[in-house]
Formats: structure tokens, sequence, C-alpha cells
């Protein structure tokens, strides 16, 4: 391709039209009513610090990494014949190669422009204008919120393909790659007496309550603010928090557990407990989802069975007997079909594939669902549901649920309003909805003694006791329907409700926690109670 073809300007040269004419009219003849066909340029520039370069189809480049180094980008791009026969022009994948070692520990964003403005076009899933690339020492990976794409990792070299064409409505004019120092995520969180993060890279951190070895970092010390985990600096795919244990959902679908170990809620084998992560026996694969609750644990299999494991004394495990078991136990009757568990203090649920929702154990303050208080050592049905569940969470002796329409229901507990139905008193045994909550919910979490809601607003609403400010509207008054959390009204990714404190994942990456602080909860290197979110240290 002759030298005069790359430029500065996004719009192609006159050579450049009349190439790509001359390749559409030999495409149209060749594949009559077929408007599709692929190209590629590439270039080599020489990069320093901060420089920009444009070249090809207005493609431009900017490294943050030090030193100057010679990288090759590789645009795939194919032609789709657009509305009222005007060609669009498409951006399929993008590979840039010749990556220096001086880059590592940077992240490659990916971004896309029309010819008339500034604003990145979506690249995929019609909201995402952007697709990160994390460079974790050489291995690149597909950054958090790139839903959408696919990257290969290569040595010096990755390539982004998009699951659709780069901005379906509109034609790309210009693709921007630019490198930065990076910058951590969070991408998934959970929260009781300690907290603990899963980090973009798939590490584990923690903080708060250490007395158990519960921080997984090899002591017994309480800590202000978050430490990895040993041995989980990475692999790990989501993490489950309950009183004084631990455990974590690796990508190879095994799992692993720390912390107190006195009733097997480890899943060893043992009661020993233990200050850094061990395999759950017979969990080394095939687990799809992990849940963990006072002293006991279960998993949901990639089969869609269910294993628990733990204390049972009041039927929680599932297995029709009381008696606690150190190794994963069949729930009975949920051998199939199940598409998710949660864990309370002595009880715990199952949402079902086909729809409705199952649960087991104590159920004192009706926390089963099924319009009594009389525990159940196997699974019975939650009263009044048989639409599909798309999500569910247990806390202390209280469930919630979410439907697919995004209303919220609640039942069990509600001392102190944590069913969120407007009263503050007694029980109820079984689901009621959740005051104003009937629509735009995304996610829900339950606490000891409340609970919170994810909008699709991106707002935070909790409800029920709030004697430490675990509701996060700024003062202790109990709230027995939902308020908004204090500087929340948007930009949360994810929640997590626990003892008496709260926790949200900002889709800036921050982590914020409110309520009660005791031994560091809230991670914000005091043990201080807040009674608005404040910001966890030592994730970046």
């Amino acid at each position: 391709m002759r030298d005069d073809y790359y430029h500065d300007d996004p719009v192609e040269s006159s050579y450049g039209k009349n190439f790509f004419k001359r390749i559409l009219l030999a495409a149209s003849l060749v594949l009559g009513s077929i408007y599709l066909f692929q190209t590629t340029f590439a270039a080599n520039i020489s990069l320093n610090s901060g420089q920009q370069t444009q070249f090809g189809q207005g493609l431009t480049q900017a490294v943050a990494c030090s030193g100057s180094s010679s990288l090759t980008l590789t645009s795939g791009t194919s032609f789709v014949n657009g509305a009222g026969g005007t060609g669009a022009h498409y951006f399929n994948s993008v590979t840039v190669s010749g990556i220096p070692n001086s880059c590592f520990g940077t992240d490659f964003v990916i971004t896309a422009y029309d010819n008339s403005s500034n604003t990145p076009l979506t690249i995929f899933n019609s909201t995402s204008t952007e697709a990160v690339v994390y460079n974790n020492n050489g291995t690149f990976t597909r950054g958090i919120g790139s839903n959408g794409s696919t990257v290969s990792s290569g040595s010096g070299t990755f390539t982004v393909t998009f699951d659709s064409p780069v901005a379906l409505a509109s034609s790309v004019h210009k693709l921007a790659i630019q490198s930065k120092k990076h910058s951590s995520f969070v991408s998934a969180i959970d929260l009781w007496a300690s907290g603990c993060v899963v980090t973009d890279l798939g590490g584990v951190k923690c903080w708060g309550n250490g007395g158990n070895g519960e921080l997984g970092n090899g002591g017994t010390s309480n800590s202000l603010s978050a430490v990895p985990v040993t041995g989980l600096s990475s692999g790990v795919v989501s993490v489950a928090v309950a009183e004084g244990h631990a455990c974590a959902l690796l990508d190879t679908g095994g799992v692993r557990c720390w912390g107190y170990n006195g009733y097997g809620q480890l899943g060893d084998g043992t009661t020993t407990s233990r200050t850094t992560p061990v395999s759950v026996s017979g969990l080394s694969s095939g687990v799809a989802q992990i849940s963990v609750g006072y002293f006991n644990s279960c998993a949901v299999l990639t089969t869609g069975a269910v294993r628990c494991w733990g204390w049972n004394t009041q039927g929680q495990i599932g297995d029709g007997t009381t008696t606690n078991r150190s190794t994963p136990t069949v729930v009975s009757g949920l051998s199939s079909g199940v598409k998710s568990v949660s864990v309370g203090n002595l009880h715990a649920c199952a949402t079902l594939l086909a729809g409705g929702a199952k649960c087991w154990g104590g159920n004192g303050n009706g926390e089963l669902g099924d319009g009594t208080r009389t525990a159940s050592t196997t699974p019975v049905n939650v009263f009044g549901l048989s639409s599909v569940v798309s999500a569910i969470s247990s806390g202390g002796s209280l469930t919630c649920i979410l439907l697919s329409t995004g209303e919220t229901k609640c039942w069990g507990s509600n001392w102190n309003g944590e069913v969120g139905s407007g009263s503050g008193s007694g029980y109820h045994a079984a689901p009621v909805t959740v005051s104003g909550l009937s629509s735009g919910v995304t996610a829900i979490s339950a606490g000891n003694n409340h609970a919170c809601a994810l909008l699709n607003t991106g707002g935070v609403k909790c409800w029920g006791s709030n004697a430490n400010g675990h509701v996060g509207d700024g003062t202790t008054i109990d709230r027995s329907t939902p308020v908004n959390v204090s500087g929340m009204t948007s930009g949360v990714s994810a929640i997590a409700a626990g003892q008496n404190a709260s926790c949200a994942v900002l889709t800036s990456g921050d982590v914020k926690c409110w309520g009660d602080n005791t031994r560091g909860k809230l991670g914000d290197g005091t043990s201080t109670q807040r009674l608005t979110p404040v910001s966890v240290l030592g994730l970046s």
C-alpha cells in the first residue's frame, strides 16, 4: 500500500476512497447480494510515553509505558452495506503486537469514533464505549466491563475480537488504542464480620476480623485495611464470607476455604481451623456457585446439584439429618435443576431453573418462607413462588429474592423492619413485596438484620435495622421501607450487606462501606462507626 495512504486526517485520502470503491465494486460483482468483505491495515510506529500517532483509517495510538518501542497494530475490518445502500465501515478485531516488557502493568483501552464527533461510539452490547485489555505481567486478559469481546494473548501481542461488529449504528472512521497505568477494579465482593473482594486480576483481598484466620493471610490478627489472601493472587471468580470463615470459587471450578472450622465448614474433612486456604474435599472442579453462612457452606455444581457441609443443628445441610458434615453432602431432592444457593445463619435457600425456590433448616422466624415456623431438614417450597427467580440472598434469619420482573420480595425475621414491608415487628413466614421495589432492581443482598438493593439506575437503597448506621442514610434510625444510601444514587455496580455493615463497589473501581466498624470491618483504616460510605483502603 502506498505511503501517502497514512495521514493525520481521519477521513480517507482520495486514493483511499477510490481504492475502497474499486474493492466494493469487485465484491459486489462476485458476491451479488452479499455486501461483506474484509481487509487489513498495519503500521509500525515508534512510541514514547504520552505520544499519539494517527495512521491508516484514522487509527490513534498512545502509550503510557516508559521508553520508546515499535509496535505493530493490525485492525481487522469489514465493510457492510448500510441503510439506503450506503457503505458502513465496521471493525471486527484489533491486534497489537511487539509490546515490550516495559509495558507490563499497563492497560490498553480501545475506543471507536465516527467522522463527526469526539464522543466514543458504543462498541458492543449497545452500552460500552471502550474495550479494556489488561496486561498482567505479559498475559493479556479482557478487562472488566468488556463483555461482548474476547481476547487472545500471546508473547508481546493480543487480539481483541468483538462478538458483533464494532459500532453497529455508525460507520467507524477512527479507532483509538491507548495505554495507561493499570487501575485495579473489584469484580466481586462479600461481607459479614470481615469483608473480602475479588480483584479484576482474580486475586482475593480481605479486611476486618481475623481472629479465626478468616483473612486468609496466615495470621490471626485483625486488619483495618485490605490484605492479600495467601495463595489466591489470581484465578478466583467469586468469594463468600460468613461468621469466622470464607470460601473462594476458582476459575477451574474448584473451591478453597479458610478460617474457623469447628463444625467442618471448611469442607476439608477435619475440624481444624486454617489461616490460609485449603481445598474443599471432592470439589476440585465442577462448581458453578458458592455461598457460606454462620458455620456452614454450600455449592451449586455445574450439573445443577447442591452440596452443603458444616454445622447442621437445625438441618441446614439439607440431608435429612442434624449431623454435622465436614465434607460436602448431597442436599436431599436437589441433585439437579438448581440455579443458585444462598446460606443464612441457620437456613439455606436455592432457586430452581424451572422457577420458584426451596429452603431448608431453621424456621423460628419463618425464614423458610413456606408459611410455617417449622424447621425442615430437607428442602420445602417457598410459598407462592412459581415464576423464575433471578437472584436470592439469605442473611441472618432473612431471605430476599429478585424476580425476573425486577420485583423484590423478602420473608423471615422482621423485628427491625428488614422485610421492608412498612412495619417493624414480628416475622413474615411467606414472601412479601418490599415497599417501593416492585421493579427496577438488578441485585439484592440480605445482611444479619437489614437488606440492600441495587437499582438499574446504579443507585442503592437499604432498609431494616440501622443501630450502627448500616442502612447508610446518615442516621441510626431503623427503616421499615427502603431509603437511599447517602451519596449513592448512581455509579454502583455491586453490593453486599453483612453483619451490621454494608459495602458497595463503584463503577469507578472504588469500594465503599458503612455501618459497624468493629475490628476494622469497613476497611477504612479505623475502627470508627460510619453512618455514610467510606472508602476501603489497600485495594489499589
